[in-house]
């Protein structure tokens, strides 16, 4: 009877140890992709447009969505127009609606991928087509963000993030 409460014993510890280890591990993750959420703001004079959508302002808020990120993006380009477009994603490799105006080449799908701790990989497609490209990266302290747009629309958009209020 005592050994089998010593091998009881030892499979309870070892499991209340796995239980705690599970949700450090997850804020961990949290933590990773909090880099990414909040509110950036464009910072035009450090922006390159190469071609495409010239924008004067854009400001971006992301918020959790489960394993991925939920998006609203306002903006005004070079001729005034405002645009207001918004996704809600997973880094699970399939494609969600955006919807909203002002979207990049018209888009009306993308895919989000998490390749590290500071960087996500998006793909936009229009009718099942792809049209750009673009790698979304925040710095080491966390307080830039840096998106580089490849496709009928290539930029560099750098954003500095706002504080919360």
């Amino acid at each position: 009877m005592k050994a089998y409460l010593a091998v009881l014993f030892t499979l309870l510890a070892q499991y209340a140890f796995a239980q705690q280890a599970v949700p450090q591990a997850t804020g961990a993750a949290r933590a990773q992709a909090s880099r990414f959420l909040g509110t950036w703001v464009l910072d035009p004079g450090k922006s390159t447009f190469e071609s495409g959508q010239r924008l004067t302002s854009q400001t971006r808020t992301y918020e959790a969505f489960g394993n991925g990120q939920k998006s609203t993006i306002e903006s005004v380009d070079a001729a005034g127009s405002r645009g207001k477009y918004g996704y809600s994603a997973r880094f699970d490799g399939r494609y969600y609606p955006i919807s909203g105006t002002g979207i990049p080449n018209g888009a009306d799908a993308i895919t989000i991928t998490r390749i590290d701790d500071t960087t996500i990989g998006a793909t936009l497609q229009k009718a099942g087509r792809e049209v750009m490209q673009a790698k979304l990266t925040v710095s080491g302290d966390g307080k830039v963000l840096t998106i580089r747009r490849t496709g009928s629309t290539s930029a560099v958009l750098v954003f500095n993030r706002q504080p919360a209020p």
